[in-house]
């Protein structure tokens, strides 16, 4: 998200615009009616740090805050409760079911969220970090150098 540096602000709205640049252009025009090409004209009253502002006050609706989460724009905290709720109900009827002696009653499934994607994605990209690591625990727990007691004379 926006991270103010240098005077003027050039150098961090470049580095959003390279990253966002469809969902910066698509706010500044749908919410204060900004063309994105007035940055590069000569009579204009947009600059860099004002273009900066105004992506630092946008909320969890707009196209850029949305991009920087890596979630849908439609997928705002009121639909992760809304989904939050669905999902525990369920689970309320699959335990009361239970407990009145239902057999043949499966476990819920959770409703799927474009946040259950992103953990997937990166609890993979950890594992995938971490092999090397679980590799020399594994070789330190079973080395008999690695006691507490191996370098007593």
């Amino acid at each position: 998200m926006v991270q103010r540096g240098a005077a003027g602000g050039s150098v961090s709205l470049a580095r959003e615009l390279r990253r966002y640049p469809a969902a910066i252009e698509s706010d500044l025009l749908r919410l204060w009616g900004i063309d994105l090409l007035d940055l590069f004209r000569e009579q204009n009253d947009v600059s860099p740090r004002r273009v900066l502002a105004l992506l630092s006050t946008l909320g969890e609706h707009s196209a850029y805050v949305a991009a920087a989460r890596d979630v849908p724009i439609d997928w705002d905290v009121d639909r992760y409760l809304r989904k939050q709720t669905v999902d525990t109900l369920n689970l309320l009827l699959y335990v009361t079911a239970k407990a009145n002696g239902a057999k043949r009653v499966e476990k819920p499934k959770p409703v799927p969220a474009p946040s259950d994607q992103l953990g997937q994605r990166r609890a993979s990209k950890r594992q995938g970090q971490n092999v090397f690591a679980a590799m020399a625990m594994r070789a330190m727990r079973g080395s008999p150098t690695s006691s507490k007691g191996a370098d007593r004379g």
